[in-house]
C-alpha cells in the first residue's frame, strides 16, 4: 500500500501561519492534499495545528496530530517522517512524504515518482529541478557581518562554473520511499542509499517568501490553469517562452 503524508506545521518563520495562506482560493496546504488525493493515495496530513488538521479533512487527507517537539524551529522532515511511520504502525507501505507549502505538485508528479520508485533502482526517489548557476565557490555562510566560505577545503585548482553542469535541486515535491528504509548519507536518510530522480522545470518549489508565491502563481499558470480563478488574468509577461 502506497501512504502520502502531508507535513504541515502551524508555525512559519518567513510567512506567519504560512500553511493556511489563502492562495488563489484556497489554503496552501489544499495543494499538496489535492494532488495526492486525485493520485488515489490514502492521504494524512500531519500538524500541531487543529486548524490545519480540520483544513486537511476538508479537502480529504486524515489528520495525523503531532507532538510540539517535532514542530519547533529544531524540528527536521526525518525525525518528524521517522515519528509518523512508528506512530502510524506502518512497515513495508510506501510512503510519499509531501510538504504542506509546495503548491507546485501534482498527481502526475506523483505518479512519475512513484514509477521511478516501483523500477526497482532506486532505493529513494526525489524531484528535482535544474539549477543554472552552481558554482560552489559563491556560496558564503553569514554570521553576524562576516561571511565564510562554505567550503571548508577550498580546492587549490580552479573551479569553472561549466564544471559544475548537470546540477540539480529537491524543488519541494514528492519524496518516496520504504517505510521500512536502510538510512543513507544524504540530508535525507529516508532516501537510502541509492537516490532516483524526477527532473521538472525550474518552477518547482516550496514557499518561503512572497516572491516565491509568485513563481508558484506561474507554475500554476503553466501546468494547472484550471486550478486558478477565473477571474485571474495573466500578466503580459506570461506569454513569454521561459527557455527563451
Amino acid at each position: 500500500m502506497t501512504v502520502a503524508l502531508v507535513l504541515a506545521r502551524e508555525a512559519s518563520q518567513s510567512i506567519p501561519r504560512k500553511n493556511l495562506l489563502a492562495f488563489h482560493g484556497r489554503p496552501l496546504v489544499a495543494y499538496p492534499i489535492m494532488a495526492a488525493v486525485e493520485a488515489g493515495l490514502e492521504t494524512l496530513l500531519l500538524s500541531d495545528g487543529d486548524e490545519l488538521l480540520r483544513v486537511g479533512k476538508r479537502f480529504g487527507a486524515a489528520p495525523g496530530a503531532l507532538p510540539p517537539e517535532l514542530c519547533d524551529e529544531t524540528g527536521t522532515i526525518h525525525r518528524t517522517l521517522d515519528y509518523a511511520i512508528e506512530s502510524l504502525g506502518l512497515v513495508d507501505e510506501t510512503i510519499v512524504a509531501l510538504m504542506g507549502n509546495s503548491p507546485t505538485v501534482s498527481a502526475e508528479t506523483i505518479r512519475q515518482a512513484l514509477c521511478a520508485y516501483e523500477s526497482g533502482a532506486f532505493t529513494g526517489v526525489l524531484t528535482v529541478a535544474p539549477v543554472e548557476d552552481t558554482h560552489p565557490l559563491r556560496l558564503w555562510e553569514r554570521d553576524g557581518g562576516r561571511v565564510y566560505p562554505f567550503l571548508d577545503d577550498v580546492p587549490r585548482e580552479a573551479i569553472n562554473r561549466q564544471s559544475c553542469v548537470g546540477c540539480v535541486r529537491h524543488d519541494g515535491g514528492p519524496l518516496v520511499f520504504s517505510a521500512d528504509y536502510d538510512a543513507g548519507e544524504t540530508v535525507y536518510p529516508f532516501l537510502g542509499p541509492r537516490v532516483g530522480c524526477v527532473v521538472r522545470d525550474q518552477f518547482g518549489l516550496d514557499v518561503h517568501t512572497p516572491a516565491d508565491l509568485a513563481v508558484a502563481t506561474y507554475w500554476l499558470w503553466l501546468h494547472h490553469r484550471e486550478l486558478l480563478p477565473d477571474e485571474f488574468v495573466a500578466p503580459d509577461f506570461y506569454l513569454v517562452n521561459p527557455a527563451t
